[in-house]
C-alpha cells in the first residue's frame, strides 16, 4: 500500500511539472497560445502581453528580429515569423496582446477572408466584432485537423 502511495504521489507531482511547462490552449501546434508560462519572459521582454503558435514556444528567440505589422497577410517566406501589433479590445481602451506566428498561418487566413480577434483567441471573418457560429471561422486547416475557432 505505501508504495502505491509513493508511486501516485510521484505520478502526480511529474504530471504538474509537465502541465506547468506544456502551453495552454488548443492541441494543434499552429494554434495560438497567449498564457503558457514560456511566454512569460518573452512578455517581460516586450513590455506588453505576447501570444504565439504553440509550435513555436521553444524558440522565441526569433520574436527579436520579427517584424510587427497592423495586418499580417502571410506574405513572403511561409516558415519566416510575423507578429501582429497590439490592437484595441473591441469596446474598451484596452489593448490586445501582440502575436507572433508563421507566415504560413497569417496567409491561411487572409485567402480564407479571416483575421484573429484582438485579443487573439479567436478567429473571426474579416469586418465582424463578435463569435457567432455563423461568423466565425471555423474551417481553418491546422496540423491536427480543423482548428477551433476559438483558443483557450
Amino acid at each position: 500500500m505505501m508504495k502505491f502511495a509513493v508511486a501516485a504521489c510521484a505520478f502526480l507531482i511529474a504530471a504538474a511539472a509537465q502541465a506547468q511547462t506544456a502551453p495552454i490552449g488548443a492541441a494543434d501546434p499552429e494554434a495560438i497560445t497567449c498564457n503558457a508560462p514560456q511566454l512569460v519572459a518573452a512578455s517581460k521582454a516586450r513590455g506588453w502581453p505576447v501570444c504565439v503558435q504553440n509550435q513555436m514556444l521553444d524558440g522565441l528567440a526569433s520574436l527579436a528580429s520579427a517584424p510587427v505589422v497592423d495586418r499580417p497577410s502571410g506574405e513572403g517566406d511561409p516558415a519566416a515569423v510575423t507578429c501582429r501589433a497590439r490592437q484595441n479590445l473591441t469596446g474598451t481602451r484596452i489593448m490586445g496582446p501582440e502575436t507572433c506566428a508563421l507566415n504560413s498561418f497569417w496567409a491561411k487566413l487572409a485567402v480564407d477572408g479571416c483575421v484573429l480577434s484582438p485579443g487573439s483567441r479567436t478567429i473571426l471573418r474579416l469586418g465582424t466584432t463578435k463569435v457567432l457560429r455563423p461568423l466565425a471561422c471555423t474551417h481553418i486547416q491546422g496540423r491536427n485537423g480543423t482548428m477551433p475557432p476559438s483558443f483557450f
